[in-house]
């Protein structure tokens, strides 16, 4: 089982549809985030040091959005939408020829545009399909969902190395354009 492994905290903050919740997870020492939230069979993960949060984008929160603070705090593992920290899976598969796609998914608060790694000669449709849960995101952009704003109109609010994200949850995943450096709106209807 992979909480009898060595472990470590690492920081996280989870993102549910209801919440942003800030705390530490213990992970095993090897391996990155989204293969531990595969591999767990708990509903539950577990949490300490916790600072719940309204849901939404902004980091650091506003004070006015804290909800509650606890030293312990178990959270549904398929209410996650995406986590934060502890480390990425990896970029490349050993033995494994893969395809980096920029994608764009569709969240109910928001768009993250970022690096999908599939394993080549593979549909992206077949891949969504059979893939686990919790998958990889690089180079993320987010971007928060505002009103009317028209989507290439939108700014990034926050950039990542990497976010882990559950494509069960998503709402919607599209091919996304390479953006340049000087424009980093995001240009999905150009």
């Amino acid at each position: 089982m992979v909480y009898k492994q060595g472990r470590e905290p690492v920081d996280v903050r989870v993102h549910t549809a209801e919440f942003r919740i800030y705390g530490i997870m213990e992970m095993p020492r090897f391996g990155g985030m989204a293969s531990f939230l595969n591999k767990t069979k708990r509903l539950l993960v577990p949490l300490t040091g916790v600072l719940v949060y309204s849901a939404g984008c902004d980091h650091p929160p506003r004070a006015e959005d804290m909800r509650a603070t606890a030293d312990f705090l178990a959270v549904q593992q398929r209410d996650i939408l995406w986590v934060v920290g502890g480390r990425p899976d990896e970029l490349e598969l050993p033995g494994v020829p893969v395809k980096k796609k920029r994608m764009a998914l569709l969240f109910a608060c928001c768009v993250m545009v970022g690096v999908l790694v599939t394993p080549g000669g593979v549909r992206l449709a077949d891949f969504l399909a059979n893939a686990k849960p919790f998958q990889t995101l690089f180079d993320v952009r987010l971007y928060a969902l505002a009103g009317d704003t028209p989507a290439r109109e939108l700014e990034v609010r926050h950039t990542f190395e990497y976010v882990t994200v559950n494509i069960r949850k998503i709402l919607g995943i599209m091919e996304a354009p390479r953006l340049d450096d000087e424009d980093t709106r995001l240009t999905l209807f150009r």
